[in-house]
């Protein structure tokens, strides 16, 4: 099946919210489509089908605590502060957790280099802080599309929890996936 009319259509019906990196979305009683592109960085999808709200996250780096507590960052930035910041908002909208679905992307090994590829390796480490973060928080991912090699381009319709994704690879081909 071919989701980028899909994709096209949904587009033209509803407002469309970039996500930069540190950045989230809570949508109200209006259909959004949120957007993002990940390679390293984590994002967690969240959709409360009673209400027909969901919440987007573009976590970056894996863990607040060192640096929140200096004073030297945004809670928004990181992977696990950024998870509870729209868990919390939902949970403010009126969301059931047990009927939540949580979905989460991302996480490619884009920034492995170094020596044998060990370098920077924040990919895996923002995998780990977002299970991490989903497990304290009670919640459990009905999708996740993590870790690999390539970046990610994501679409979260609000309305509805659908998401589609589109791995990007070095010669700019992507192929859509749809993560129901």
């Amino acid at each position: 099946m071919d989701h980028s009319l899909q994709t096209s259509s949904i587009c033209s019906k509803t407002p469309l919210i970039h996500l930069r990196q540190g950045e989230y979305f809570v949508s109200d009683t209006r259909p959004a489509l949120a957007c993002t592109v990940l390679g390293s960085c984590v994002a967690v999808t969240m959709y409360a089908p009673e209400l027909n709200l969901g919440a987007m996250n573009h976590g970056v780096m894996p863990r607040s605590a060192s640096c929140v507590r200096r004073g030297s960052g945004n809670t928004a930035y990181f992977v696990d502060s950024s998870t509870e910041l729209i868990y919390g908002e939902m949970l403010r909208a009126g969301a059931d957790p047990d009927r939540m679905e949580v979905k989460v992307f991302g996480g490619a090994g884009v920034l492995c280099t170094g020596r044998g590829g060990e370098g920077f390796r924040v990919g895996p480490k923002n995998i780990v802080a977002v299970l991490e973060s989903l497990s304290r928080l009670g919640l459990e991912a009905i999708k996740s599309d993590l870790g690999g090699e390539r970046g990610r381009k994501l679409f979260f319709d609000t309305s509805t929890g659908e998401v589609w994704v589109k791995k990007l690879s070095s010669n700019s081909v992507a192929r859509e996936v749809r993560h129901e």
